[in-house]
């Protein structure tokens, strides 16, 4: 290889590494797809309260999927900036939180730019009667992002395996 080809496929390669993150700094807004039938699993009944279910889905920037919904996830053609995961503990109206379908940690994880973490109930879907939005407890953060605060969730699909993440203001803004 030449060195011209060598230093052209070097800038090529960092372009393609930090294009997508960078643009994960600007953002304070992010969409998350998930597909239950790829995206999530579960060793335990997932229709009983206490089964446990853990989730590894793409991150978009905000606006990308439209209210109600994309088709499907593999419909989306912009670029993945990022990777989201779940652990969730399925309340599914336990006496006490009659309202919540589930307890979750989440990890946004925009590396090498940054992550956040944000954990709190998650009420049962649109379609099932659940709120427009609900907040999520920011509990940590490295980069760009707040690392506390309340970020608001608004679902996207009616069945909430499509949503939006807004983020307060970080103070991080340039």
């Amino acid at each position: 290889m030449t060195k011209m080809n060598s230093a052209f496929l070097f800038i090529m390669l960092m372009l393609t590494a930090t294009a997508t993150p960078a643009m994960a700094k600007k953002q304070k807004s992010f969409d998350v797809c998930i597909n239950p039938a790829t995206d999530l699993a579960t060793q335990d009944d997932a229709t009983k309260p206490g089964a446990f279910a853990t989730v590894a889905a793409n991150i978009y920037p905000g606006g990308t999927i439209p209210t109600g919904g994309a088709t499907s996830c593999a419909s989306i053609t912009i670029a993945v900036i990022g990777t989201f995961y779940a652990n969730a503990g399925l309340e599914l109206g336990l006496p006490a939180a009659k309202d919540v379908q589930a307890f979750v940690t989440w990890h946004f994880d925009f590396t090498p730019n940054g992550t956040f973490v944000t954990v709190g109930p998650v009420p049962f879907a649109p379609n099932a009667g659940g709120p427009t939005t609900y907040p999520q407890t920011l509990a940590g953060a490295s980069g760009p992002f707040p690392s506390s605060g309340v970020a608001t969730i608004t679902p996207l699909s009616s069945d909430g395996f499509q949503f939006n993440i807004t983020l307060p203001h970080s103070g991080h803004d340039h």
